[in-house]
């Protein structure tokens, strides 16, 4: 650890927890506030970089950041530590430094990563994806406006991955593909502990109950639509598909007429980004498989939404770019027996009607799930989540 990091780590052990959430809620606002320069600079640089469209950006930005409150800190704290003040106890043992490698252009999970690292007062040096290396800087500029002693306890910036072992860090969080992950695993240091999170996919479960009336599937329908539509369906917790009861009131073709009315909505009012040439092609082609084995289907214009009706008794991972498999089933066993061949990999669940998450957590945390929610909210998962069940601070220390 460097001279600059020891001298920022010896002062950030001298702030009480509570002042680090003070501070922390303080900058988040900054970026939320709707007539902030950091946050106007926010909307226009990570527009620009991360190929996102501004106003995906600024609900990502809201979403975010109106998790950073003192009232959620505390949460996390309570949950992991015991206390919202264990933190202040001279015995703990955080991280000399800690060190996440974000991936990809989602900015949530690395500013979240910022969040616990303070949390438990260890410094943290952020390895920006090289899709978003605009978020972070800034968020780190309000900190350290804010709050100096807090805001030089942390470091935003894009450097190559041979640089790893020299950073020196006690604790490295990852996230990224599976291969990514085990080259990062092999460059940390000997001692470090590294907390990887590789590939994911993740699914929505709508059962009868949502399917009663048009009004109840109409809710489920707006409510998937935003999943499968934020971040342009390139995260972790973006839905691949959805499995759908058959045989309810609402039969699957008018379930997906209605999902269709709402990603056009969507298209309107919150524009997919850009899209690269592979991408696009392979969206073409599964358009194009579907189409011409007679599978009942559901385009946007420009490819600004896929949906199809897929029978098919395997599990098929999307193409993404917004393009959602509906498939029904008969049973939750079906459902388990479909997404058996994901276990391990499968990371969130959207279930409706919401009354159902009870019967669906036991069933699915058994193949690696770990955030359930109604359809809506899978793309906004609280600061209190744990990813892949891994706590999100107890993780960090030092054991």
């Amino acid at each position: 650890m460097t001279g600059r990091r020891e001298a920022a780590r010896a002062r950030l052990r001298q702030v009480p927890v509570r002042r680090i959430m003070a501070s922390l809620e303080a900058a988040a606002g900054e970026l939320l506030a709707p007539g902030s320069a950091l946050r106007h600079r926010a909307v226009r640089e990570g527009a620009a970089q991360s190929g996102f469209s501004a106003p995906m950006i600024e609900r990502a930005l809201d979403w975010t950041f109106s998790e950073i409150t003192a009232g959620e800190m505390r949460r996390v704290l309570i949950d992991d530590l015991g206390s919202d003040d264990a933190a202040d106890d001279p015995a703990i043992r955080s991280p000399g430094a800690t060190l996440l490698i974000a991936a990809g252009a989602i900015f949530q999970p690395a500013v979240n990563g910022v969040v616990y690292s303070l949390l438990v007062k260890s410094p943290i040096v952020v390895k920006c994806s090289s899709h978003e290396k605009t978020i972070l800087p800034i968020f780190t500029d309000a900190l350290r406006s804010v709050d100096p002693d807090v805001g030089a306890a942390v470091e935003a910036g894009y450097f190559d991955h041979s640089d790893i072992a020299a950073l020196n860090a006690d604790t490295v969080v990852a996230y990224g593909s599976d291969e990514t992950i085990t080259a990062i695993r092999a460059s940390a240091p000997p001692c470090a502990r590294v907390v990887g999170h590789g590939h994911k996919v993740s699914v929505a479960v709508i059962r009868d109950g949502a399917l009663q009336n048009e009004a109840g599937a109409l809710d489920a329908a707006k409510g998937l639509a935003i999943d499968v539509a934020m971040y342009d369906q390139s995260g972790c917790l973006s839905p691949h598909c959805a499995f759908i009861a058959a045989g309810a009131p609402v039969a699957p073709a008018r379930f997906c007429e209605m999902l269709a009315g709402e990603m056009q909505l969507l298209a309107e009012s919150l524009p997919a980004g850009r899209m690269d040439v592979a991408q696009a092609g392979e969206i073409r082609n599964f358009r194009g498989d579907y189409a011409f084995h007679g599978a009942p289907c559901f385009f946007g214009d420009r490819l600004a939404y896929t949906i199809v009706i897929d029978t098919a008794p395997i599990f098929h991972p999307s193409p993404l770019g917004r393009t959602i498999l509906v498939k029904p089933v008969r049973s939750l066993a079906e459902v388990a027996a479909l997404l058996q061949p994901q276990d391990g990999r499968l990371q969130g669940v959207g279930a409706a009607p919401v009354d159902d998450l009870e019967i669906l957590e036991p069933l699915l945390r058994r193949l690696g799930a770990s955030y359930f929610c109604p359809p809506g909210l899978m793309q906004r998962p609280p600061l209190t989540w744990r990813n892949a069940g891994v706590p999100c601070l107890r993780s960090l220390l030092v054991t």
